[in-house]
């Protein structure tokens, strides 16, 4: 289901809102097969980088290049087809609809069959819907959510809709993954559960990015961290590198121990 060597390259990014410069000038590249953290004070431009890459708003200044594709400025819509896929820090599953059919909606962009096939039930439709049930499924079993397979959304716990929403997701068949702060609002349990499932995606071949404020779950989780401060890039290392750099443990005096912000 992943597809390995997709490179995420920036050039000089950069997201103004007005006068408010939110990402500065970000120059960096991700390869495939990578597990990245991007880490950053509060207000540091995490989300807005994210924002930046995926078309939420396009960048002021700089280039994305994602797969040997120039996406600076796409909708996000022609981005996340080009297999650059994200999450929200808010949980936007559909709590209407059951597990299963949330993983089917993000096959969406994926499939050929159109309205025709879809009101004929034609050989293609037939064809395709078997295949995204089938795939669907697997999902479902990898984020621990295959027994749930009929239960609405809104009636799974917090931790559960965190993990179905990652599941939904990798239905889209991302190249790389950009997770915001998926273990926000998690208990304890449920922040190992999900360390578990994001190392298991990426042993799958996954690419991720993740943004996360739990200091010690993100150091112990991936094997790269890039830290934001004032929407600079101020770092760039292994897990130790950056707890030891000077400029990184200058941007977290006089804020609380363990904890990165937005």
């Amino acid at each position: 289901m992943s597809e390995r060597g997709a490179t995420l390259k920036l050039d000089g990014v950069t997201l103004d809102f007005g006068g408010l410069r939110a990402v500065d000038n970000v120059t960096t590249t991700i390869s495939g097969g990578e597990l990245v953290g991007l880490i950053g004070p509060n207000g540091a431009g995490k989300t807005s980088l994210y924002n930046a890459l995926t078309g939420i708003y396009p960048p002021t200044a700089g280039k994305v290049v994602f797969d040997g594709v120039d996406i600076t400025g796409m909708p996000p819509h022609k981005i996340a087809a080009h297999g650059l896929v994200r999450s929200f820090q808010l949980v936007s599953v559909f709590p209407d609809m059951t597990c299963l059919e949330n993983v089917l909606a993000g096959f969406h962009s994926k499939t050929r069959s159109g309205t025709f096939d879809a009101l004929f039930r034609t050989e293609t439709f037939k064809r395709e819907r078997k295949d995204c049930l089938e795939a669907a499924r697997l999902i479902l079993k990898k984020v621990g959510l295959e027994r749930k397979a009929s239960v609405k959304a809104g009636n799974l716990s917090y931790g559960e809709r965190k993990r179905l929403d990652i599941g939904r997701a990798v239905a889209a068949a991302p190249k790389m993954l950009l997770l915001d702060e998926p273990a926000a609002g998690l208990n304890p349990v449920e922040r190992r559960e999900l360390a578990d499932l994001i190392l298991t995606l990426h042993r799958d071949g996954y690419t991720m990015v993740v943004i996360e404020h739990d200091m010690k779950l993100i150091m112990g989780l991936v094997e790269r961290v890039l830290v934001l401060d004032r929407g600079r890039l101020i770092a760039d290392g292994t897990p130790q590198q950056v707890q030891n750099d000077e400029k990184v443990i200058t941007a977290y005096i006089g804020r609380r121990p363990g904890h990165a912000g937005n």
